[in-house]
């Protein structure tokens, strides 16, 4: 069986403001094509802050084959930081199991200073992939081609290490990113050859196109509400200009993580920012 986890930060700018609330919401949907099942996790968590501004994250686990349990589920659901032993531990047969109980972790350490990267495939490759697969699909949508930054890839690349190092998932912290927008891949799976290229990643999260359709020229519905579409929205986000790439694999996972600057997904300006393909 192998696990694929997508996930998105939605952010605004904001100082460091204490939360006021937070709101979780759970969407699940499950498809068969061409004989093989896939079930998808969706989870929007809506945080409001002291001085009334609002910030979205979302989460999205794919479980390819049989589908999760209500404590497969549940266990994503209470934590952003779910490791490969946790999912492992987990029931995923149609039979009742009782999970591991899991304490969600609030914020992320910054990353080792001393964490070695171990990328078999140059960055500068892996890189110029990203890059390629990223302006291809943005000009479909008339949107300007981007850049490639070295410290966005190095940054990326850093917390990819990171999450593999530590066998986590999750986004980093704000202190880690400076504000950088942020998609995050993962795979998981038993085989030798297990790998994530730079141009599946790219296309994973674009794939929430179909998502989108209704949306164009207004502010989308809220996540949860709807499949998600964060990740595409950033891939394709008219005003970011910059973006960086990083991927490590080891012990049958494969994370990459993509750093963008600007940030997009900024809540009031999705009408501006994502245009419909020509």
């Amino acid at each position: 069986m192998v696990f694929g986890i997508l996930e998105t930060k939605l952010s605004i700018n904001k100082d460091i403001m204490s939360v006021e609330s937070k709101s979780t919401k759970v969407g699940t949907s499950t498809k068969t094509v061409n004989g093989k099942t896939s079930t998808t996790v969706n989870v929007e968590e809506t945080f409001t802050y002291s001085d009334g501004r609002t910030e979205v994250k979302t989460r999205e686990l794919v479980v390819e084959g049989t589908p999760p349990t209500k404590e497969h589920i549940q266990a994503f659901v209470n934590s952003d930081d779910v490791n490969e032993n946790d999912l492992k531990n987990l029931s995923l047969s149609s039979k009742s199991h009782q999970s591991k109980e899991i304490i969600p972790t609030k914020t992320h350490q910054k990353p080792p200073t001393n964490t070695p990267i171990k990328n078999e495939q140059p960055p500068g490759d892996f890189a110029e992939q990203a890059l390629k697969a990223h302006n291809g699909l943005r000009a479909k949508h008339g949107v300007p081609a981007l850049t490639c930054a070295a410290d966005l890839c190095a940054m990326a690349q850093k917390w990819a290490d990171y999450l593999l190092a530590n066998n986590l998932n999750g986004h980093s912290s704000d202190d880690h990113n400076l504000g950088a927008g942020e998609n995050i891949a993962y795979r998981m799976g038993s085989m030798k050859d297990l790998d994530y290229s730079a141009k599946d990643a790219t296309e994973s999260w674009y794939s929430e196109i179909e998502n989108y359709g209704s949306y164009y020229g207004k502010e989308p519905p809220d996540f949860g509400q709807v499949p998600a579409y964060g990740h595409f929205t950033q891939v394709v986000w008219k005003d970011t200009t910059e973006m960086g790439i990083g991927k490590a694999r080891g012990n049958g996972r494969v994370v990459v993580v993509a750093n963008y600057r600007p940030a997009g997904n900024f809540i009031g300006s999705y009408s501006q920012n994502v245009l419909p393909p020509h």
